[in-house]
């Protein structure tokens, strides 16, 4: 009789590549406007109202997915927003609430989510969306 423990390691993420998408590739609607921010051109919200950010991005084999958003925040309350995937034909794949807090001057803050089950290689969007954000700055995301 053989047996094996069973495991509840999580998948080795930082053996797969990271790939960067800034704000170059980036499609802002909104309050969101392209600005160099803090030595980085990034997409920062300028008014209280909705403002969007939307990565095009590419996976290259099926798997789960780690995705870190890098922002500043000069707000002391936490501001609210959520990220969607979906994929080309506009189907939701993940949704996810997320917190964004105060960052220290000089700094930059991350928030990081995994994509719930796998996906597969493709083409894919990032949305993120932000009310009531003025003064956020997104100098892009990490997809791993």
């Amino acid at each position: 009789v053989c047996m094996q423990p069973i495991s509840n390691m999580q998948p080795a993420y930082d053996l797969k590549p990271v790939t960067a998408y800034r704000t170059n590739v980036a499609a802002l609607s909104g309050a969101m406007q392209k600005e160099s921010f803090g030595g980085r051109d990034c997409a920062v919200v300028k008014t209280g109202t909705q403002a969007i950010v939307e990565w095009p991005v590419q996976t290259g084999v099926a798997d789960i997915y780690s995705i870190t958003i890098k922002y500043f925040s000069p707000n002391e309350n936490i501001v609210k927003g959520k990220v969607q995937l979906s994929d080309v034909d506009g189907k939701i794949l993940h949704e996810e609430a997320l917190h964004f807090t105060l960052t220290r001057a000089g700094k930059w803050n991350q928030l990081t989510f995994n994509t719930v089950g796998m996906i597969n290689a493709g083409s894919y969007t990032v949305k993120l969306t932000l009310q009531n954000a003025a003064g956020i700055a997104v100098s892009g995301i990490e997809i791993q």
